[in-house]
């Protein structure tokens, strides 16, 4: 399959994707109170922001401006932890939530000069959740350091190991049960070694995000 290909398909599964869970959020709103009340009974009262959690996510990134002339493509996974909340606005639909997040990013470059970047990062996370506690949406944007395998050999390679990274991240989440909440987004990726090096094109990336959440 060729690159061009597999961005076509990417996209059309991105695309089918949403309109699946677009449908699965009218469907929710319809769930009976009693299904809710035994949620809520199963979850101990806590509420989500509460429990502690864990994000797995992936996303396929493409290269979105010519800083680098290197058409990169990366498949990018992303662990994220959340602190405990530090502030809650409440409303009569609804919860406006801050906690911040800390995330372990793991890149495997499988279009461009180097093969992978490894780094951490953190940010604030602003969560609004419904009443139900059964969908959310949230917004996070910040940013960390790591290492790729870098090369100045190649026009557009990154000229040094060490990096900087910032990222932008939006979404939303589904439950599916009392533990576990599917989320989907739009996933963007920066990495630049901010001068510290005499090259230094640096790398903007974005594409679509897709993982689970576990609540414990």
């Amino acid at each position: 399959m060729t690159t061009e290909s597999l961005r076509d398909v990417l996209v059309l599964a991105s695309v089918a994707l949403l309109g699946h869970l677009a449908g699965f959020s009218a469907y929710s709103g319809d769930m009976s109170g009693k299904s809710l009340g035994k949620l809520i009974e199963n979850s101990g009262d806590l509420e989500p922001w509460e429990r502690k959690s864990v994000d797995y996510g992936v996303s396929y990134l493409f290269r979105i401006s010519n800083v680098t002339p290197v058409d990169y493509q990366v498949l990018s996974s992303v662990i994220s932890v959340k602190t405990p909340i530090i502030h809650r606005w409440k409303f009569e639909d609804g919860d406006l939530i801050l906690r911040t997040r800390i995330d372990l990013i793991a890149d495997y470059i499988i279009e461009g000069v180097e093969n992978y970047y490894f780094g951490f990062s953190g940010s604030p996370s602003l969560e609004w959740w419904n009443k139900r506690r059964d969908y959310s949406t949230f917004f996070s944007i910040g940013g960390g350091a790591g290492l790729v395998d870098a090369t100045s050999a190649v026009v557009g390679g990154q000229g040094q190991d060490f990096t900087f990274n910032w990222f932008v991240h939006v979404g939303a989440r589904h439950r599916i049960n009392e533990h576990l909440m599917f989320h989907y987004g739009v996933f963007f990726h920066h990495l630049s070694n901010l001068n510290l090096a005499p090259v230094n094109p640096g790398l903007n990336t974005i594409g679509p995000m897709i993982g689970f959440t576990y609540e414990f």
